[in-house]
């Protein structure tokens, strides 16, 4: 609760969290990974963006690099309803996204 004596922080002067400065370590590494940044420019964001105290401070870190939303649409995948065995197994690789309710289905086969 504030009083009503003191004014609200602007936005830029708000503490980050550890949460903020992995993410914005994450939009790094994928505009490298993109060819934007070579490695010794996203070495120095990535110390820079550790060393941050607010938010005003990460976003210099990532001011002249272009929005996410391309990248953020793509991991988006339709998430995993079923899971069929015939005859055999069914299995998963690799990361993927479950659905709230999962079905499987085994006729003759296991997993």
């Amino acid at each position: 609760m504030t009083s009503p004596d003191r004014a609200p922080v602007p936005e830029g002067e708000l503490r980050v969290s550890d949460s903020e400065r992995d993410a914005t370590l994450e939009v790094l590494s994928r505009q490298a990974a993109a060819g934007r940044l070579t490695l010794a420019e996203l070495e120095e964001r990535a110390t820079q963006a550790l060393s941050a105290r607010t938010r005003a401070d990460l976003a210099t870190v990532t001011r002249d690099l272009p929005g996410e939303t391309a990248v953020t649409a793509e991991r988006r995948k339709t998430p995993v309803r079923w899971f069929v065995a015939i005859m055999g197994g069914s299995r998963r690789r690799g990361r993927f996204r479950a659905a709230s309710v999962v079905n499987g289905l085994a006729i003759m086969g296991g997993d």
